[in-house]
């Protein structure tokens, strides 16, 4: 699966709903009473080889102070505390991600 898309599905499902619980847990509910699976919730696995940047990612916006977009300054502070040493390509994937993540938080915010 591609990974702005393994991003946007799983960020839609771990998104909070109004009541504060996500998206994913009231489907996994849902699941459990309707006794079959839910298309939602299925979905194509992640590459092997593109999954450390989505974890790359996750680490950088669990530690976001706001929802605005990880800067190229907070990705090489968080490179330099991890000793990591990036690629021009996945400095541009991380960017990519974060900006379908500021495109589900915004839709999110206008509904």
């Amino acid at each position: 699966m591609d990974l702005c898309a393994y991003a946007e599905h799983e960020l839609n499902l771990s998104t909070p709903e109004p009541d504060g619980v996500p998206k994913r847990e009231h489907l996994r509910m849902a699941q459990e009473r309707l006794g079959r699976p839910i298309a939602e919730l299925q979905s194509e696995p992640l590459a092997a080889e593109l999954h450390y940047l989505w974890q790359w990612f996750v680490q950088l916006s669990n530690a976001r102070s706001s929802q605005t977009a990880i800067s190229f300054q907070e990705i090489q502070a968080w490179a330099q505390l991890k000793r990591v040493e990036l690629d021009p390509f996945e400095v541009e994937a991380i960017k990519a991600l974060d900006q379908v993540f500021l495109n589900i938080f915004r839709k999110k915010a206008i509904q």
